[in-house]
């Protein structure tokens, strides 16, 4: 799947209903813009869903695109506002799924540089810590073929103290995206949460986002509902109460997907720089322990590992440094307490 011209495809759709043109019409113009053998596949289906009034999640589930794609534009669907789904869906793939899926690589990456630096270890220290490094790749490199592989690698990400609230923010986005849409539409409440949960794309944490339709069944409000998110911050349920009791609910939800937004962007280069460190002191540092020795024995090795360790130190302050001050810049716009 190429994502820049399913980018350009969804904008293009975006700007041609806008403008008034039929929806038949406009998915045909768009779809040209589909040159790859995948993504033109992508565009004759998505073209039957829509017209044909099937649910993108499952109609287009066996394609490389990601879940809140699928499922912001059901809800766009569901709600009457297509055009405005299509805007959310591209800003996504826009701004963060690129991010996200160089994060993916960065950490497949390190987990399989880990790996070969145990068997490396394996090879010329006689050391065993094989079974450990093995479970950790089958959980990080195999997630595609197995979805309970997926879910425990999703668990580890969501547990880790830096990535599990940056995922925790996502998935945040990822739900209001779709609350925006479909909030002042036709469905029940149950239902718009229902849809909202399905975009976010970390399984663990979609899980435990469940607690939510429970409470709407029993019959609580729907921000009283909302705190049985457990990684709802209270500040974003009080600013959303008060918008549930004022009558202006829709205008609390634009602001909470504005907010995150900015958010989001703000941990852009951060994130990238705590990929980097990462490579750097998991995937690197490791083999150039085990090798360089083997490779210059004329040198001590406790000079070499001394000279090592201050290779990664240097990289991890620097990366620290880099990330907390590009952070601070862009988030110096966002009103929102994230605790």
């Amino acid at each position: 799947m190429d994502f820049t011209q399913l980018i350009s495809f969804t904008e293009n759709l975006a700007t041609m209903l806008e403008t008034g043109i039929p929806l038949p019409r406009a998915l045909d113009i768009a779809s040209r813009s589909m040159l790859h053998r995948s993504n033109r596949k992508f565009a004759d289906e998505f073209r039957t869903a829509i017209l044909q009034g099937h649910d993108p999640q499952i109609h287009l589930s066996g394609h490389d695109v990601p879940p809140v794609y699928l499922t912001v534009i059901n809800c766009g669907l569901l709600a009457g506002r297509l055009p405005e789904a299509l805007e959310s869906a591209a800003y996504f793939l826009d701004r963060l799924m690129p991010l996200g899926r160089s994060l993916q690589r960065c950490t497949t990456f390190a987990v399989a540089a880990y790996l070969l630096g145990g068997l490396t270890s394996v090879y010329f220290y006689k050391l065993v810590p094989f079974s450990t490094l093995f479970v950790l790749a089958v959980l990080f490199l195999l997630p595609k073929l197995l979805v309970k592989a997926k879910y425990f690698r999703d668990l580890i990400l969501a547990k880790l103290p830096y990535s599990s609230t940056w995922l925790e923010q996502l998935s945040v986005l990822e739900f209001s995206l779709c609350l925006e849409i479909v909030y002042d539409s036709s469905l029940d409440v149950r239902q718009m949460l229902k849809e909202s949960i399905q975009a976010i794309g970390n399984l663990y944490l979609r899980q435990k986002a469940q607690p939510a339709l429970t409470a709407v069944g029993v019959g609580h409000s729907f921000t009283h509902s909302l705190a049985q998110i457990p990684f709802m911050p209270a500040s974003l349920i009080g600013e959303l109460e008060v918008g549930e009791v004022s009558g202006t609910l829709d205008r609390k939800f634009h602001w909470l997907a504005g907010q995150m937004r900015q958010l989001i962007d703000a941990k852009l280069e951060p994130i990238r720089a705590l990929a980097i460190a990462i490579v750097i002191n998991v995937g690197l540092v490791p083999i150039l322990a085990a090798v360089l020795p083997r490779l210059f024995p004329h040198y001590s090795a406790w000079s070499i590992l001394v000279a090592l360790a201050a290779i990664a130190g240097h990289a991890t302050v620097a990366c620290a440094r880099y990330a907390f001050s590009q952070y601070m810049i862009k988030s110096g716009s966002v009103d929102i307490c994230w605790k």
